[in-house]
């Protein structure tokens, strides 16, 4: 099993071209690699320390376990998810609570390890399960509202314990964390905490030898007493290499963390779990980023890298270390030098353990002002209550719903004022653990009392009426024209009376064959409450309009809704079909929110298109163009300039008409289809993907993100060509052709066709052409070749055999073309 430790040397290892990336397998020189993971250090490094202390764990070993648990990361991902594990910030609630009821440091880590080994168990069912069980389990009203109670339960910290030590060095570090984190962009504006850190030392520092020591309550005294603001004695006093301090007692009665082992009692361990979901919604959205930015499917290994970080934080806290997590900070510095090997991240883990070995760094990191840390934290807690919020808004939670509301509220309110629940004389619920169990158990018990019509999985509103998503709509779909291309705008009004022939070929009559045919049977009756106010007759069926904000929801309603429910993207083939009431789904499952697929992305093999680029984008995409010229060629007979500006290249080839140019060009060019399901991740091979005219091997529940169109060897020559009645209509015939050369010498020829094959596929035309001059090709030949495996149809448009004669004519002028003696042919 490859542990991802073989990193090849990317070009010559010092520079990067305009726009080219470093892969997670790759490295620079070892210098820069060196350098590149110093980086990384300083952008963990704030916040990894400044957690344990929040906690009351040592930092120094936090550090330290930090770097080993990056490494036991890195390899139980094989290395195909760059990143690095600093301190959760997840667990400070819990941890909080359970000092605040007498519990010592062994109860802390105990309860956190428990939590790491329930973080493992979610991972591994993930991993089997598919991801797509989060969003039954955890939606995202559940995960917000588990975040946020998180968050504001630690104000009460920062009021009694951090502020009041020195409450002018906590406001005017607060103050310049909110500047530099908004004045400041990029890598600057991300460490914002680490430099306020050391700019509320600083200023500490500066008043006590200017104004003199301050008269305060330290953290844990219960009377003020005067003392420097920043009290530097135990740092003279450390050796400067070590290992972590064991866990002592001092003179004055308090605990001395460092070292120890963990303890276990449920009362702590009720009070960290909550955290766990946070993790898991941490870690799926860190994930998600890396694949964003990588361009790699790193679904499948989500459940991998969930159970990963679980374990390193059981490694950590078995020995009295902090929580681990994913962090944000290290996926900017990645976004920022788009260089994602995993090397980096290897010297990271290094020098956080070289720095974990420096008892010395462990007392300076231990005598940072509590005055600081009051103006940090009121940022921070705050911060992290609001990334619940973050993930309403992102999710479009709908809070008029009661089912979001009602449950919600009441675990909120529950964490954050601290309610306890007795259950014996010895145990009770309260707090975040109280309101967590309130938040999932109660908003799950409303969603099975709920009716139909009050469904969290209609995001919305029902509709009866698709005017309002005709504009971003279309079905995993986009071959544009069946009912638009032309007649132009007068076929569009025409709809509304009769369908005329020419929009569907009675040859090929819509039926429900294949997992990716319209359902054409009568809808059933709509269902739920008729909306109150006037209703309008409008062209579609009733359907639930959907719109989800990540390709995991996406999938999970496509599961939920099953036959019933289509992908909507481009819109130019779906919408004219609802009007016409040929397609009658009852749920439209909108992804145009979905970040992250409308990207173009050329890599060494592949031209890289996201289910969200339209064909106009991809036409003008220089790079893409660059590398597989075909793509153009192609784009640019796809109906007519306002069809491609609208419609999605992927969804063409999804939607599987042999009318449609682009799944000619992704079997001419060995594409694959990036594939999500419930199930997890696959790849479709093209030639493996069509099964019939509109038919694929896609499942009711599964959706295509994107397509890799391979790119065609060094020498190789392309041409399309086809032929319409009317510029911008269907074609009557196509082709698409590519001759691999050597010299002027033909090596392979293939060729895939439009409109004259049930599904598309590749003639290999080498018999007829390779080890002919390109001067000189045998025509006759390859038109015979083509003659024999075509199979056209005959239709209102034209018989069978005009199209084979139409095609092999074709034929001809492509290989005329491609030889570049198209001119000298018509002569």
């Amino acid at each position: 099993m490859s542990l991802g430790l073989g990193w090849k040397v990317k070009g010559d290892g010092k520079s990067l071209a305009p726009g080219e990336v470093v892969a997670p397998d790759e490295r620079l020189s070892w210098g820069r690699t060196v350098g590149l993971g110093a980086q990384h250090v300083v952008a963990m490094f704030g916040a990894t320390f400044v957690f344990p202390l929040l906690m009351g764990l040592n930092a120094q070993l936090a550090i330290m376990m930090s770097g080993i648990a990056t490494i036991a990361f890195l390899l139980i991902v094989q290395g195909k998810v760059p990143s690095y594990l600093g301190t959760s910030a997840s667990f400070l609630g819990g941890v909080i609570a359970i000092r605040a009821q007498g519990g010592d440091s062994a109860d802390v880590t105990g309860a956190i390890l428990v939590a790491g080994v329930v973080l493992v168990a979610v991972g591994v069912v993930i991993h089997f399960l598919g991801s797509g069980v989060l969003h039954k389990v955890l939606p995202p009203v559940v995960t917000g509202a588990v975040v946020m109670l998180i968050g504001f339960n630690l104000a009460p910290v920062v009021a009694k314990t951090y502020w009041p030590q020195d409450q002018w060095v906590a406001i005017l570090t607060m103050v310049f964390t909110i500047v530099v984190a908004v004045a400041f962009r990029g890598f600057i504006g991300r460490i914002a905490v680490f430099l306020a850190l050391i700019f509320g030392t600083l200023l500490s520092w500066v008043l006590d030898h200017t104004v003199g020591q301050i008269t305060s309550v330290l953290g844990g005294a219960t009377e003020a007493t005067t003392h420097l603001r920043w009290n530097t004695a135990g740092v003279g006093d450390a050796a400067w290499f070590g290992l972590p301090p064991s866990t002592t007692v001092g003179a004055d009665g308090k605990e001395v963390v460092g070292i120890h082992a963990p303890s276990f009692t449920a009362a702590a361990i009720l009070l960290v779990l909550p955290a766990v979901i946070a993790l898991i919604a941490e870690n799926a959205g860190h994930v998600k980023a890396v694949a964003e930015m990588t361009g790699h499917d790193l679904d499948p290994v989500m459940g991998r890298a969930i159970a990963a970080d679980g374990i390193g934080t059981v490694i950590a806290s078995s020995v009295g270390g902090s929580p681990t997590t994913t962090y944000a900070e290290n996926i900017g510095v990645m976004a920022a030098t788009r260089v994602y090997s995993t090397a980096a991240y290897y010297v990271a883990a290094a020098v956080a353990i070289l720095f974990g070995l420096s008892p010395k760094f462990g007392a300076l990191v231990f005598s940072v002002p509590g005055g600081v840390l009051g103006g940090i934290t009121v940022v921070l807690y705050g911060m992290i209550g609001l990334l619940g919020a973050k993930i309403w808004k992102e999710n479009g939670v709908d809070f008029g719903n009661p089912l979001n509301l009602v449950p919600v509220a009441a675990g909120i309110i529950i964490g954050i004022g601290d309610v306890s629940l007795k259950i014996t004389d010895d145990f009770s619920l309260s707090g975040i653990a109280l309101g967590t169990i309130v938040t999932v158990a109660g908003w799950h018990l409303a969603r099975s009392l709920a009716p139909a019509s009050s469904s969290p999985t209609a995001r919305g509103r029902r509709s009866r009426s698709a005017t309002t998503s005709t504009a971003t709509a279309t079905a995993s779909t986009t071959s544009p024209r069946r009912a638009t291309r032309g007649r132009g705008a007068r076929a569009t009004r025409s709809a509304t009376v009769a369908p005329e022939p020419a929009r569907v070929r009675p040859a090929r009559p819509p039926r429900r064959v294949g997992r990716t045919r319209f359902p054409t049977r009568p809808h059933p009756p709509f269902r739920g409450p008729v909306p109150r106010g006037r209703i309008d007759k409008v062209k579609p069926a009733p359907f639930v309009h959907h719109a989800p904000r990540s390709v995991d929801e996406a999938v999970a309603t496509l599961g939920e809704v099953g036959h019933d429910g289509k992908v909507l993207a481009g819109g130019q083939s779906l919408v004219p079909l609802l009007s016409m009431r040929l397609a009658s789904p009852g749920h439209l499952v909108d992804v145009n929110g979905v970040p992250g697929l409308d990207t173009v992305e050329v890599t060494d093999g592949w031209v890289r298109v996201g289910a969200l680029v339209r064909h106009a984008g991809l036409e003008r995409h220089e790079a893409a163009v660059a590398a597989l010229p075909l793509l153009r060629t192609a784009v640019r007979n796809v109906a007519h300039p306002a069809v491609r500006t609208r419609g999605t290249t992927v969804g063409s080839i999804a939607h599987a008409d042999p009318s449609g140019e682009m799944p000619s060009v992704a079997v001419l060019t060995g594409a694959v289809a990036e594939v999500v399901g419930p199930r997890g991740a696959r790849e479709v091979a093209a030639d493996g993907f069509f099964t019939g005219p509109l038919e694929t091997t896609l499942a009711p529940d599964e959706l295509v993100v994107a397509v890799r169109f391979g790119r065609l060897p060094a020498g190789t020559r392309t041409a399309f060509l086809e032929s319409a009645r009317r510029s911008g209509d269907y074609a009557l015939a196509g082709v698409a052709l590519a001759l691999g050369t050597d010299g002027d010498v033909v090596t392979t020829a293939h060729a895939s066709f439009v409109s004259v094959t049930p599904v598309p596929d590749v003639l290999d035309l080498g018999p007829a052409l390779a080890g002919h001059p390109l001067r000189d090709l045998p025509l006759d030949d390859a038109a015979e070749l083509v003659r024999g495996h075509v199979d056209p149809e005959t239709d209102i448009h034209a018989s069978a055999d005009y199209r084979r004669m139409l095609v092999t004519e074709l034929t001809r002028r492509a290989l005329l073309e491609t030889a570049g003696t198209a001119a000298e042919g018509a002569a």
